[in-house]
């Protein structure tokens, strides 16, 4: 996390139009990013939701299935220049 928190900006997660949209910080634009996603939903573990996806353009855009309603903790873990790093914030899908 504080490696994330060291970027110019942090990542933003939110959900739109059944797809689930990453966007990464700018600086990260050119860059090949390696993430790991993971929607971990405490009241229904059978709605847990991973996926791996790459980057080069500092945006990520993955489709969600019907039923994923439900309050989420977005985890995502990335690489990009052979540095890891973590960020976690709520996500909620109607």
């Amino acid at each position: 996390t504080s490696r994330a928190n060291a970027l110019s900006a942090s990542i933003d997660v939110k959900v739109c139009e059944q797809s689930l949209l990453i966007a990464f910080p700018a600086e990260l634009k050119g860059v090949a990013v390696n993430a790991n996603i993971l929607l971990y939903c405490s009241a229904d573990k059978k709605k847990d939701w991973a996926r791996t996806a790459s980057t080069s353009s500092a945006a990520i855009s993955l489709p969600i299935g019907a039923g994923q309603q439900g309050v989420y903790d977005a985890k995502i873990t990335w690489t990009a220049d052979n540095i890891r790093y973590y960020s976690e914030q709520k996500l909620i899908i109607k």
